[in-house]
């Protein structure tokens, strides 16, 4: 099943516009399904932040795994697939493909 591997780097904006890095014993995952979030871990605080849709901004590992193996067969013949349509210029619907891959939160 897909899944997030790992958080690889969390940064926020200041209000100058800069970056920086949260340190990984500073945040905490929180949530399930579809609904994960982060925050600031029990017992930490983050510098103060400049008020922007993005001002989080999370780098996360996801996938199936690490090797193509990993990807499930009807998931790599889908896709496949789809990229044979853009090169041929037809149609390719990979929703339909995908129905049986969907997550429900």
């Amino acid at each position: 099943l897909f899944r997030s591997q790992s958080i690889a780097a969390v940064h926020v904006v200041l209000p100058d516009g800069t970056e920086t890095l949260i340190a990984p014993e500073a945040y905490e995952l929180f949530g399930g399904g579809l609904a994960w979030g982060i925050r600031p871990a029990t017992g930490s605080s983050w510098p103060a932040m400049r008020a922007c849709e993005d001002a989080i901004r999370v780098t996360a590992v996801v996938g199936y795994g690490d090797v193509p193996a990993d990807v499930p067969q009807d998931l790599h013949v889908a896709l496949l697939r789809a990229i044979r349509a853009q090169f041929d210029d037809k149609p390719f619907d990979l929703e339909t493909q995908l129905v049986n891959r969907r997550i429900w939160g």
